[in-house]
């Protein structure tokens, strides 16, 4: 199951996905802040941004636990 999150999305809250049976999800641009454990002990293996690894780098604040038990190794861009 995947899901493409929709544009002018700009923050994934504290625990959102936590517990999802999803295995794919695509960042719109627009995000820029992912808080703590939004993804414990979810299934996603595959997270998916539309920009570039500097736009992430640059302008996603990502919480150090964000992907916490999750079973994805990274995050791969689109540019």
């Amino acid at each position: 199951h995947k899901i493409d999150l929709p544009e002018k999305l700009a923050a994934i809250g504290f625990m959102t996905f936590s517990g999802c049976g999803l295995t794919e999800m695509i960042f719109p641009k627009s995000i820029r802040y992912i808080d703590n454990l939004a993804f414990e002990n979810c299934s996603i293996f595959k997270f998916v941004y539309r920009g570039g690894q500097d736009d992430w780098i640059e302008k996603v604040d990502l919480e150090d636990d964000a992907f916490a038990q999750s079973g994805a190794w990274g995050v791969d861009f689109l540019e």
